[in-house]
């Protein structure tokens, strides 16, 4: 019988940047989802794997990650996230 498996400890800022981006993608698949369904059973290549079931491994994630069912909507915090680390900036073509 084996033990559990490694710890890894992050800082809580860098957990609360994780669990809003995942509920970002998930917000973002959830308005795109009927655009989306063609590319992504091209990319996954496979029907039994859908968007549905892609939201619901980020939605575990998340949660598993100490994300509130009752969140609030993230999206602004998560977009000027990534523009203060210089990730992206969404007023740019590119």
């Amino acid at each position: 019988m084996t033990g559990p498996g490694p710890r890894i400890q992050l800082p809580v800022s860098d957990v609360t940047e994780l669990i809003e981006l995942l509920q970002f993608i998930d917000d973002w698949l959830a308005t795109c989802h009927g655009h989306l369904r063609e590319p992504f059973a091209r990319f996954v290549g496979h029907p039994a794997y859908g968007i549905s079931h892609l939201r619901g491994y980020l939605q575990r994630l998340a949660f598993l990650l100490g994300a509130d069912k009752r969140r609030p909507a993230l999206r602004r915090s998560v977009l000027t996230g990534m523009r203060h680390h210089g990730r992206a900036d969404p007023t740019r073509e590119g």
